[in-house]
């Protein structure tokens, strides 16, 4: 009979974790390369990916837009849940010893047909029209919701009920929704990804109603709010009139926010966006669960920016930065709408060299 694999965990004070595989079928255990905590990547669904952000050195993934959509695991209201997609994030995550960041989407299209004509909540399709279908508003029944949210936070908490069948690391960190504010203020109609139809009062409502359901499955579950898609104030002042609701800390523990190679790209935005929470009296942790810092097609140069960036986003205080891509390379996600950056000034660091991969290993022990 074939025996089980044993996964033993060894946690290292400081900035890595160390963990090691017994593999009692072949008699040897296997060491895993050390994994820093701050640092993670976003994914898309394949194995392969969450094996690349490991050997990186990295700690934790962000599955984008992942498996945590509310009418891909329920089809309809009253059903059972289907988690297969979700554990085997979760699997594949254990298998590799990186943390999981699950951010939880609302979207059903059987709930969200039910809103009133009047209520502006189809979009035209965008490349998620897969994944969420083509309604992006708030749910309409809320008790449903709920349950759902609820129901996927127990599964995966680790106390021992109604848990994923063998579950070794629990998700402790839960990230609702994703950048309401993209469209708001609908500078750019060619953008193409709209994920959120609604303002910031019913992002609030929506961030409550959340709240309310994770912490009714595990009390001592981590909640982020949704990151802000920039620290532009096109973007911001989304977050100006959600933050003006004075309940709204109650909602989440971890502030939020995204750099897509746009504004303050120095701090990977940190500095504006800490600067807003404190326009509120905020004091929360900040992570960065979009970072990219790309500056035009020099990978010498774009290599350079990322570490500066990092090093000043660390430096005023975010704890987690989760990087968009592990390919250097790419152009920058922001060039279609936000000034060219060819020209930026930067002095190259000659430290960076190899690799992508090399090179984020190089800019995480400088750290």
């Amino acid at each position: 009979m074939k025996k089980a694999i044993i996964i033993i965990t060894i946690f290292v004070v400081g900035a890595g974790a160390a963990w090691f595989f017994v593999n009692d079928e072949e008699s040897i255990i296997i060491p895993s390369t050390n994994v820093d905590e701050r640092f993670g990547f976003l994914i898309g669904p394949s194995s392969k990916e969450i094996q690349e952000v490991r050997d990186i050195g990295a700690g934790w993934i962000r599955p984008h837009p992942g498996p945590f959509i509310w009418g891909s695991m329920q089809n309809g209201s009253g059903d059972g849940y289907n988690f297969k997609e979700s554990d085997e994030i979760v699997k594949d995550a254990e298998k590799y010893s990186v943390r999981v960041l699950a951010t939880l989407w609302p979207y059903a299209d059987w709930d969200q047909v039910r809103h009133s004509s009047d209520k502006v909540c189809k979009i035209k399709g965008d490349e998620f029209s897969r994944e969420f279908g083509n309604f992006r508003c708030n749910p309409y029944e809320w008790k449903a919701y709920k349950g759902w949210v609820s129901a996927v936070v127990e599964r995966y908490d680790g106390d021992g009920v109604n848990d994923m069948p063998g579950l070794l690391s629990p998700i402790t960190h839960w990230e609702v929704f994703n950048e309401p504010d993209l469209s708001y203020n609908q500078q750019f109609e060619d953008f193409g990804l709209k994920f959120y139809t609604e303002g910031p009062a019913e992002y609030v409502e929506l961030l409550k109603y959340t709240h309310e359901a994770i912490v009714a499955a595990d009390p001592n579950a981590i909640v982020l709010i949704a990151g802000a898609a920039s620290g532009e104030d096109m973007h911001l002042s989304f977050y100006e009139e959600v933050f003006a609701d004075e309940s709204v800390s109650d909602y989440f523990d971890i502030a939020n926010i995204h750099c897509i190679s746009s504004g303050d790209i120095g701090s990977f935005n940190v500095e504006p966006y800490k600067q807003l929470l404190s326009q509120f009296g905020i004091s929360k942790p900040i992570w960065v669960t979009e970072a990219e810092a790309l500056v035009g097609s020099d990978s010498a140069k774009n290599a350079t920016q990322i570490k500066l960036s990092t090093e000043k986003a660390l430096e005023l205080g975010a704890e987690k930065i989760f990087f968009v891509s592990r390919d250097i390379n790419n152009s920058p996600g922001g060039d279609k709408h936000f000034d060219n950056k060819e020209k930026v000034e930067i002095k190259i660091d000659p430290t960076l060299k190899g690799s992508s991969k090399e090179i984020y290993q190089t800019i995480f022990e400088s750290l």
